[in-house]
């Protein structure tokens, strides 16, 4: 068997007379193949493709036949394909036989094997695989990137048929984005790549949008505000409106125009909250669509942690995931990202030489106040574990390690820098004077390096200054004194009290 690499084919026209029926048109051309010369014959049924059609090729030694019925009566269309460098192949196209003016588009190939020719049907697929964000330095179209950039909306992708060859290998494919109803269309400049006998994108030239919010298709998406978010995309049904994160339809969503990447507030995103949600013996359905989609990976949350990063926070293990997660992001990136989870997950066992080498390694660094806690203190607390602080310094707080906190705090951690989030949201200083025990050499550690002594604490109902917080512990309040912190204040809307005198906050009892 031949096994030299498959060249594409090569077919030239010739002005042979045509044999056969009246209902038939046959072609001669030349074929190049695996650096032989083949003379290959193309018959097609004249009248509409009946009986298909027929490429034969020989040069005397060898001979190679393929049949094709698969597009039934549908009138064919085959045009010459030539490279720069002598290069060429047949594009073969005919409408799908749909009513959305779609068209099948094919090229010949030899099978694995290398011992037969077959039809080629992927040659947009590399084009319709790629997202719009992917896709934006090609773009010539004003409306178009403001879409993509300022929209949020540049992890679709697009359905790229029907080209119409304009010379050589160059010529003009439609692509569109949506189905029923189409969001947009437009036509893009590409040309055949011989080596990978693909369509490859030179400029997207022009684009219309359709006016989808005006169709019925789209009556049930809503934009709700939501507590902890600005905003909540969700989709209406008989059972009530359902958001994106309580498993809304996602389709709709995307099929009516709606940005996925949008942030949900400041640094938060769906896929960052489709990643907190994860459950590694679920089905997970919302982030298995969000990356279906082509969403943008490569955004970060509000403490700087990329969505590869939760991923290894919360566990998961499942390559593909990890490695759509990471696709965008350089290799020093994702060096970051593991050690991230080596820091503050299972730091609290690294001395603190081991720590000096993750935060101070040039590009590969993670910053000393790298912060997960918002991951962290809630779906995966675990109290045993001490996992739920989510920073160096806060791990080393729980596990009062007097040293690594003041070297830590004598090199740039931040002891203000919040741990948690929502009823599990602390800081430093307070999650230090709870775990002390009377000893607050740790508390003071932190007073002298910065910490806010008059910070206000959410008791749910109401909030309270630290000294009101803790006014049943006088060690504590005598210390903040000491520091300059005398900010007495005490809110409970449920007794509905609201007082700012030590002498009145103390005469209650603690809750």
């Amino acid at each position: 068997m031949n096994t030299t690499p498959p060249q594409t084919v090569e077919m030239k026209e010739t002005s042979k007379p045509v044999q056969g029926s009246k209902d038939e048109k046959l072609k001669h051309y030349e074929v190049t193949l695996n650096r032989e010369i083949y003379e290959t014959n193309v018959v097609s049924d004249a009248s509409g493709g009946q009986g298909g059609f027929k490429v034969s090729l020989t040069n005397g030694k060898r001979s190679f036949e393929l049949k094709v019925e698969e597009f039934g009566k549908l009138p064919l269309d085959i045009k010459q394909l030539s490279g720069a460098k002598g290069e060429k192949n047949i594009i073969i196209a005919a409408p799908s036989g749909g009513s959305d003016g779609n068209m099948n588009v094919a090229v010949i190939k030899l099978n694995k094997n290398k011992d037969a020719i077959e039809l080629d049907r992927d040659v947009f697929s590399k084009l319709s695989k790629t997202s719009f964000y992917d896709l934006d330095s090609k773009v010539n179209n004003k409306e178009l990137h403001d879409w993509i950039t300022d929209k949020y909306m540049g992890f679709h992708t697009a359905h790229f048929d029907n080209f119409v060859l304009d010379k050589d290998n160059v010529g003009t494919a439609s692509f569109r984005l949506g189905y029923h109803p189409t969001i947009l269309q437009g036509s893009a400049k590409v040309h055949f790549n011989f080596d990978v006998l693909e369509f490859q994108l030179d400029e997207i030239r022009e684009v219309s949008f359709e006016d989808i919010k005006a169709s019925r298709w789209c009556e049930n998406v809503t934009e709700e505000k939501d507590y902890n978010f600005r905003q909540m995309l969700g989709v209406k049904s008989k059972e009530g409106t359902r958001s994106i994160l309580e498993s809304g339809d996602v389709n709709t969503l995307v099929s009516c125009g709606e940005s996925l990447d949008r942030p949900l507030a400041d640094g938060q995103y769906y896929l960052f909250e489709a990643i907190a949600r994860f459950d590694v013996n679920g089905k997970n359905q919302l982030l298995d669509r969000l990356l279906t989609y082509q969403i943008k990976t490569d955004i970060k949350d509000e403490n700087g942690n990329y969505a590869y990063t939760v991923a290894l926070i919360r566990g998961i293990t499942d390559q593909k995931i990890l490695d759509r997660l990471r696709s965008k992001l350089s290799k020093s990136s994702m060096i970051q990202a593991q050690r991230t989870v080596k820091l503050l997950i299972n730091g609290n066992g690294l001395s603190v030489d081991q720590i000096k080498d993750i935060i101070q390694d040039g590009e590969n660094s993670v910053p000393i106040n790298a912060n997960i806690s918002v991951y962290t203190s809630g779906q995966v607390f675990n109290s045993s574990a001490n996992t739920w602080p989510g920073t160096v310094l806060g791990n080393a707080i729980v596990a009062k390690d007097a040293e690594k906190i003041k070297w830590l705090l004598e090199h740039g951690a931040d002891p203000n820098l919040p741990m948690g989030n929502y009823e599990f949201k602390s800081s430093p200083l307070r999650h230090a004077f709870s775990l002390a025990d009377g000893d607050y050499t740790i508390a003071e550690e932190l007073l002298k390096h910065g910490a806010n002594g008059d910070e206000v604490v959410f008791t749910m109902p109401g909030e309270a200054s630290l000294n009101a917080y803790f006014r049943d512990e006088p060690a504590i309040t005598k210390l903040l004194e000491k520091y300059g912190f005398n900010h007495w204040y005490l809110q409970d809307p449920e007794e509905k009290l609201e007082l700012t005198s030590k002498a009145e906050i103390l005469k209650l009892k603690r809750y």
